[in-house]
């Protein structure tokens, strides 16, 4: 509530700001004392401006303009004047200053008379006065002619920008200030620090709604001049507030009434309004709400004493007079400010009247209901909350309030409308998503928007971990009920959490709420036992009074009524009829007892409805009993009805189910029961529905008519649809079903085709009552189906699946697709209607699983399909012995027979043939029997069996032909085998004989060869060392001839000294290069082949590549073995070694060898 006030007025006191000191913006505070200084030198006079100052300003002026006082001191009179909110006074001295020869054309005076005409503007807008708007324009207007004479000029543009804002604030327009923000940023590029310029500023980014940046703006004019007027401190406040740091915001106020105690009305209000939203918000227990509380309202209550005529004080009053419950003076208290004179701001008028359209609309709750005068007080109330929009469309309390009016008066659409303008604003607010959701949800056309609206709410509750509204749970899990029942059985359950985290107990909790869990987990094959049980102790014990109020009565009868209009019985064979009498009437009576312990619950204070209830547990605790199957429980559940009877004998209900339980598990003719209880209630529409499912599946069994029951049914269901209603989808549907009935079993094609035609007319008339009756859908799939259009009734049947959890539904799907010849498919189906509704030993289930492996072992000749056909076929018989699954056991049989005799030789054995003549013989012994009656009637005529048993005698002779010819078959087969076996055998030996010779001989190749290779690698050592001692010794010799010549040539004298010790002999190569011979490298090469008896390095080179080397035997690369390369390897490493060592002797004997004696040294 507190909070809402801060987002309606904040911007409002805001502007506060900037208008209530306007002339001190520009020229700051006068001094308290006026000293004027006269002609003679010395002399002055001093003016108290407190007490002094003449009322008349004319005597001051005329003192000016004898003393020839200087311009400053005209302004320092005007300003005094101005101070004391003279501004009438103060104008006069600024005129006759302007007739003065002193001022000129002077700009100072036009700001200055701008700034008083948006002092007087500040002051009459309070007080009412119309011409307070042509003070504000003539402001604006001094401004601009400021500004057309000097550019830029500071007051000037400040009072544009000010005056401006005030303007735009007066006329009640929101718009981005552009303009007055740029007149400002010029200010503020000159005078970064001038602080009004800032707040200007600050209040731009506020109404941008950019908090950050005004904090900081706000933060900065603090700074700079900490005892401003008006106090930063309150737009910091504001700002943190709309930041969501309330702390904060309380602190800045709270320092904001400490520096400034006197004459600051709007730090005290805001203080108290943070007071009170701390004490609602962040109170831990019950007496620190008090205290707080306690101190909250003294606080306001000061802050009220001093500021008694503060429209914004009296409307944070008149809230406190609200909650405690005093309706009369927070009417009086808003009245006084709507009807108060002068400017008061729209959000203030707003508020005042959303105070009193509240008194209204609980007063008006307070009457009695129906009134005139409460219909009055209402319209009132809503006229108040209407004036209180059009004041302030961002109060979305008072438009909440304009839509519970609306609400009241049953005007639903409007008030939603108004309610998603609310959500528009707020999209998170969680009263707005949950009154959106309750209104959508009385009427069925609006479903959807109804649950996205109340989930939205539970999510944003829990999100919030505030508590949720149980009416919101229970109003979802209705919506639910009909769609996804689980989703419906956990908002209840939700709604019983909450209630146990309140404190209560199970048994304390609503017994309509244990019992609506109860009900909804018997519906969804849950044990809701202990649910029924729980809700008898709440009962017994007077607990959950608040329960019934989930639902009133009349929804209770128009949900009834919705519940009979959808009410479906079991169907044909194709479309639903075979399922357990137990469970096939349980739908709309189990869900019609949830909405009448609903109802009964609504008025629970007399005992009879209390007795009411209790029947009604018991009959859903017999409910729950009879759905486990135990034959015990269906006793229990049978006793339980009979005390119900003999309380009520007229339940109905309960008398349905006891004459389904004595007829389906005790096997008894019901039949004058049910013609008695027709006679009683011939309208109910209920035991019609009952009396026709027993007819049907029970008539030929009782001998109650004859024809199958098909006459009686449809007359007692023509009846019903021609006397009571046309529109009874049970009764149209089982009609629908008789006419299908009887179209598959007539012979005439024309007459079949009309009756089909009347059960499709039938079908489509249920879906056009109830698009999504899923009964119809099926059995227009299976016309379609029974006329040989299977395609369309698969897409039916697919959808119909997804919707009803049927045995009968993967039956159809399992026909539709073995008339499309999809055996695998079918099967599946099959299967799953085996595996998922029974317990494996259906006979039907298990007749029609034989039936489609016998079509697919036909349609592919496969063996194994026809056993697989043979094993569901005798599945069916253990499960249920009938002379029909007896034939199809011998059909199958002989079936497979028939397949192994035309199956090729290649495909079968005799062990099929054998098996298969068993079976053959076993089926004509079984057919023979039942040509004679054995066991019962036989299906078929005893001729058709004698013949069909003569066919299975020849068929079997055949097959004792095929065994015989089967066997010499095999045996040649096995002989045959047996050779080529043999020959195969013979020709792996000699490839393997022939492997292992070639494998002998490559390994003797590879010994000789690597003999071989290590005699040459013997050899070849041999003659290198053989070479390198020759070399050695040539070498020798070489080196000593050397010796000698040196010796000879150091005897002798040389010429030239130290210079000719760097002269060297040219050789005889040298010399015959410079003679111009060419220089034969070959020959140098062969020179050293003859010398050191190698190979030069090139030509070892290529030996080692294979290339010059011939006495050396090259093997393939398959043909060495490991081991020689290894030795090869090992080889060569040794060779190359000697080889570099060669190398280096020989370039040391070409060196010395060419320095050779010249003729001069020989001389």
């Amino acid at each position: 509530m507190f909070t809402q006030k801060i987002h309606s007025n904040g911007d409002f006191l805001l502007a506060a700001h900037l208008a209530d000191t306007t002339t001190k913006l520009a020229y700051g505070t006068p001094p308290n004392n006026l000293t004027i200084p006269l002609k003679e030198e010395g002399e002055e006079v001093v003016i108290d401006a407190n007490t002094d100052l003449p009322e008349d300003s004319s005597e001051l002026c005329t003192l000016l303009t004898n003393e020839e006082c200087k311009p400053e001191y005209w302004l320092l009179v005007a300003k005094a004047y101005a101070n004391k909110e003279k501004y009438d006074e103060a104008l006069n001295v600024v005129k006759q200053a302007s007739q003065t020869s002193l001022f000129g054309a002077s700009t100072a005076l036009d700001n200055f008379i701008g700034w008083l005409q948006l002092g007087r503007y500040s002051k009459e807008a309070e007080s009412g006065d119309s011409a307070a708007s042509g003070h504000l324009s003539e402001a604006i207007s001094k401004s601009e002619a400021c500004l057309s004479s000097v550019a830029n000029d500071e007051p000037a543009t400040l009072l544009k920008a000010v005056g401006t804002m005030a303007s735009k604030h007066q006329k009640g327009r929101r718009s981005n200030l552009d303009k007055e923000s740029r007149l400002l940023d010029t200010l503020l590029r000159k005078h970064p620090d001038n602080c009004y310029a800032l707040l200007g500023k600050a209040k731009i980014f506020f109404y941008r709604e950019s908090y950050a940046g005004a904090l900081k703006l706000f933060q900065k004019v603090l700074m700079l001049n900490p005892l401003l007027l008006p106090d930063p401190r309150i737009g910091i406040g504001l700002c943190y507030w709309f930041l969501d740091r309330k702390d904060l915001a309380s602190r800045a106020w709270r320092n904001s009434v400490l520096v400034h105690r006197h004459n600051n009305t709007e730090g005290k209000l805001l203080t108290t309004v943070a007071k009170f939203d701390e004490c609602f918000t962040s109170a831990k227990s019950d007496e620190q709400f008090c205290a707080m509380y306690k101190e909250a309202v003294e606080f306001a209550e000061a802050t009220y004493r001093e500021g008694r005529q503060v429209p914004a004080v009296q409307v944070v009053l008149a809230a406190l007079y609200f909650l405690k419950w005093e309706y009369m003076t927070c009417s009086r208290v808003c009245d006084g400010v709507i009807a108060r004179p002068g400017h008061v701001a729209s959000f203030v008028r707003s508020d005042a009247l959303f105070w009193k359209a509240r008194c209204c609309f609980v007063q008006a709750q307070g009457t009695a209901q129906g009134t005139a005068q409460g219909h009055d007080q209402i319209r009132k109330a809503q006229r108040l909350f209407s004036e209180a929009v059009k004041l302030n469309e961002a109060n979305t309390l008072a438009r909440m309030g304009l839509g519970q009016c609306l609400t009241v008066r049953k005007q639903y659409s409007d008030a939603i409308r108004c309610f998603e303008k609310v959500q528009k604003q707020q999209p998170l607010n969680m009263h707005v998503n949950y009154a959106l959701g309750a209104l959508y949800a009385r009427s069925r056309r609006f479903r959807k928007q109804a649950v996205d609206h109340l989930t939205k709410y539970v999510n944003l509750c829990s999100d919030r971990r505030e508590p949720i509204s149980v009416n919101a749970l229970f109003t979802l899990s209705r919506l639910y009920e009909s769609t996804d029942m689980s989703k419906s059985l956990s908002y209840l359950q939700m709604a019983k959490r909450q209630e146990l985290e309140l404190g209560k107990s199970e048994s304390q909790v609503s017994y309509a709420l244990l019992n609506n869990i109860g009900v909804l987990e018997f519906l969804s094959g849950l044990d809701s036992s202990r649910e029924f049980e729980l809700a008898t102790e709440a009962l017994s014990g007077e607990g959950g009074k608040e329960g019934g109020d989930v639902k009133d009565v009349k929804d209770v009868k128009d949900e009834e009524k919705n519940l009979k209009d959808e009410k479906k019985d079991v169907k044909d064979e194709e479309n639903g009829d075979k399922q357990t009498p137990v469970d096939s009437s349980n739908a709309s009576p189990s869900t019609s007892h949830i909405l009448t312990l609903k109802a009964l619950a609504a008025n629970e204070s007399t005992p009879s409805i209390q007795k009411a209830s209790a029947i009604t547990l018991q009959y859903n605790m017999a409910r729950s009993k009879e759905s486990t199957g135990k034959k015990q429980d269906i006793e229990d559940s049978m006793q339980i009805y009979e005390q119900i009877l003999q309380e009520c004998p007229h339940y109905s209900s309960a008398r349905i189910r006891w004459l389904l339980l004595a007829c389906v598990s005790q096997d008894r003719h019901i039949v004058q029961e049910l013609e008695r209880l027709l006679h009683e209630e011939p309208d109910n529409l209920e035991v019609r529905a009952f009396y026709g499912w027993y007819l049907k599946n029970y008539g030929k069994k009782h001998e109650i008519s004859s024809n199958k029951g098909l006459v009686k049914e449809s007359e007692i269901h023509k009846e019903t649809l021609v006397k009571l209603t046309s529109h009874d989808q049970y009764a149209l549907i089982s009609l629908a079903n008789v006419y299908c009935t009887l179209a598959r079993e007539m012979k005439d094609a024309k007459k079949k085709s009309v009756y089909y035609v009347r059960s499709a007319q039938l079908y489509q008339k249920v879906l056009m009552l109830d698009p999504k009756n899923v009964y119809a859908a099926q059995g227009i799939a299976i016309i379609l189906a029974q006329r040989r259009q299977p395609a369309y009734a698969l897409e039916i049947f697919r959808k119909a699946r997804d919707s009803l959890s049927n045995k009968n539904v993967y039956v159809n799907l399992g026909h539709c697709l073995l008339e499309s010849r999809q055996y695998g498919k079918a099967i599946e189906n099959y299967r799953l209607a085996l595996d998922k509704f029974t317990d494996g030993r259906d006979a039907h289930l298990n007749s029609l699983l034989a039936r489609a492996w016998l079509a697919r072992g036909a349609h592919e000749h496969n063996l194994d399909s026809m056993a697989q056909a043979l094993a569901f076929s005798e599945a069916a018989l253990s499960a249920r012995d009938t002379p029909a699954h007896r034939y199809n056991v011998a059909f199958v049989q002989y079936q497979r027979g028939d397949l192994v005799r035309k199956a090729p030789a290649a495909r079968r054995t005799v062990r099929d043939l054998q098996d298969c003549l068993a079976g053959v013989r076993e089926a004509t012994g079984t057919l023979e029997r039942l040509a004679q009656g054995d066991g019962g009637r036989p299906p078929y005529p005893v001729d058709d069996l004698s013949a069909r048993a003569q066919m299975g005698k020849a068929l079997a002779a055949q097959l004792e032909k095929e065994v015989g010819a089967q066997r010499k078959y095999e045996a040649e087969q096995s002989s045959k085998i047996a050779e080529a076996k043999k020959r195969r055998e013979e020709e792996q030996r000699k490839v393997h004989e022939e492997k292992m010779r070639r494998e002998e001989e490559r390994q003797r190749v590879e010994r000789k060869m690597a003999e071989q290779r290590r005699e040459l690698d013997r050899q070849q050592q041999e003659w290198n060392k053989k070479r390198l001692e020759e070399a050695q010794q040539k070498k020798s010799g070489i080196e000593a001839s050397s010796e000698s010549g040196k010796a000879a040539r150091g005897s002798r004298k040389r010429r030239g000294g130290k210079e000719e010790k760097d002269d060297f002999v040219v050789s005889d190569s040298d010399s015959n290069a410079d003679a111009g011979e060419e220089y034969d490298s070959g020959e140098e090469e062969k020179e050293e082949e003859e010398l050191f008896g190698e190979p030069s390095p090139k030509k070892r080179r290529l030996v080692q590549e294979g290339k010059a080397f011939t006495g050396e035997v090259e093997k393939s690369e398959g043909e060495k073995s490991e081991g020689e390369k290894g030795d090869r390897e090992k080889n060569d490493k040794d060779k190359n070694e000697a080889d570099d060592a060669d190398d280096a002797a020989k370039k040391t004997s070409r060196k010395r060898a060419n320095r050779i004696v010249d003729n001069e040294d020989e001389e």
